[in-house]
C-alpha cells in the first residue's frame, strides 16, 4: 500500500456531542467559559451582553481552515460561470466578448482564492460565540477561564433553531461543531447545500479538541464584536472558578444579587472546588454531576 492509499484509508468520520435537554424537550443547557473582567466578561452578567470573536482571531491556525480544492478553483469559470457572466456585465461586455475575455475575468478572482485572500475577507465578516457542554473540563478552565480564576455561564437554550431563526445570535442559538481527522475539503462553485458549506468552513475542527465538547453560535449578519444577548430568558446560573481571587469573587457575587434583585429572582451562583482525589472539578450543589451520564457523542447529523 503507497502512501496515497495509507492517507485515503484514515478514518475520517465526524462526531459531535448532543447536550443535555429539557424533559418537555424545548430547551438545551450550555455553557460559556470566560475570564473575569469587569469591562468585558463580567457584562454578560450586568449588561447582557456577550463577545463574538473572529475566526482569524482563533488560538488554533487550522481551525475555520479547510482545505480548499485546488481542481475547483482551476475550473471556476465553468462551476460558476454565473458569476463570471455577472462580471462581465457590470463590464459592459457583449456576449461575445464574455466568451473571449472568461478566463481574463476569472483569473483574478482565482487568484485571490488561491492566496487565500478570499478566506480571509470572508472569514472578517463573521463573529463566533463558543459554548461547551462541559462546566468541569480542567483544560477548559485552564485555556478560557484564566487558570480557573475565572467564571462560567450556564445558558438554558431553545431546543428550536427554526422559532429563532431570525435573531441566531441574541437567542444565542448553537450548532455543533464536528471532530475529524482530516481537515474538510471545500470545493469551491461546486453545487453543496448552505449547510454543510458552514459545516465545513465554520463547525469542524480536529478531533484533538473534542475534549471541548464544542457548539457555536454564528453571527454572520453583524459579525464579530459585543453584543446583546436574550440574557433574562437564557442565564441559568454562574460558576466561579478554583482560584477565583476573594475580591473578584464578591465583584460577581453582587452582580448575580443585583440581577436576582430585578429580572433573574431564581439566579444562582456556586463556586467550583478542587476534587480531594481525583482529577476533577467538583461544583458543589449544581445538577451537572447528576446529568454529565447525558451527554453523548452522536453521528454527523443532515444539516
Amino acid at each position: 500500500m503507497d502512501d496515497s492509499d495509507a492517507e485515503s484509508s484514515k478514518d475520517n468520520s465526524s462526531i459531535y456531542f448532543t447536550p443535555i435537554t429539557s424533559i418537555d424537550g424545548s430547551k438545551q443547557v450550555f455553557y460559556k467559559y470566560m475570564p473575569f473582567d469587569e469591562d468585558t466578561s463580567l457584562k454578560a452578567i450586568t449588561e447582557g451582553t456577550m463577545k463574538f470573536t473572529c475566526p482569524l482571531e482563533f488560538n488554533d491556525p487550522f481551525d475555520c481552515n479547510p482545505n480548499y480544492d485546488q481542481a475547483s478553483i482551476d475550473e471556476f469559470e465553468i462551476n460558476r460561470s454565473d458569476l463570471i457572466k455577472k462580471a462581465a456585465k457590470l463590464k459592459g461586455l457583449s456576449p461575445a466578448k464574455y466568451l473571449q475575455h472568461k478566463k481574463k475575468l476569472a483569473a483574478p478572482i482565482k487568484q485571490r482564492m488561491r492566496s487565500r485572500d478570499h478566506h480571509k475577507v470572508f472569514m472578517q465578516e463573521i463573529g463566533v460565540c463558543s459554548l461547551s457542554l462541559d462546566p468541569s473540563n480542567i483544560l477548559m478552565w485552564s485555556h478560557y477561564a484564566d487558570n480557573h480564576r475565572g467564571f462560567v455561564i450556564e445558558l438554558y437554550v431553545p431546543a428550536s433553531h427554526k422559532k429563532a431563526k431570525h435573531d441566531l445570535a441574541f437567542n444565542m442559538t448553537p450548532l455543533p461543531v464536528f471532530y475529524k481527522e482530516q481537515r474538510p475539503v471545500y470545493k469551491y462553485g461546486m453545487s453543496e447545500n448552505t449547510g454543510d458549506q458552514i459545516t465545513k468552513l465554520l463547525l469542524t475542527k480536529a478531533k484533538k479538541w473534542e475534549y471541548e465538547q464544542e457548539w457555536r453560535v454564528i453571527n454572520q449578519e453583524i459579525g464579530a464584536g459585543i453584543f446583546p444577548y436574550n440574557r433574562d430568558q437564557l442565564l441559568l446560573s454562574v460558576i466561579a472558578g478554583i482560584r477565583m481571587p476573594d475580591e473578584d469573587f464578591k465583584k460577581l457575587e453582587a452582580a448575580v444579587n443585583d440581577l436576582k434583585r430585578s429580572t433573574l429572582p431564581n439566579l444562582r451562583l456556586f463556586r467550583a472546588r478542587e476534587h480531594p482525589t481525583d482529577y476533577d472539578v467538583i461544583i458543589e450543589g449544581h445538577p451537572w454531576h447528576d446529568k454529565a451520564d447525558n451527554v453523548t457523542e452522536a453521528e454527523e447529523p443532515v444539516i
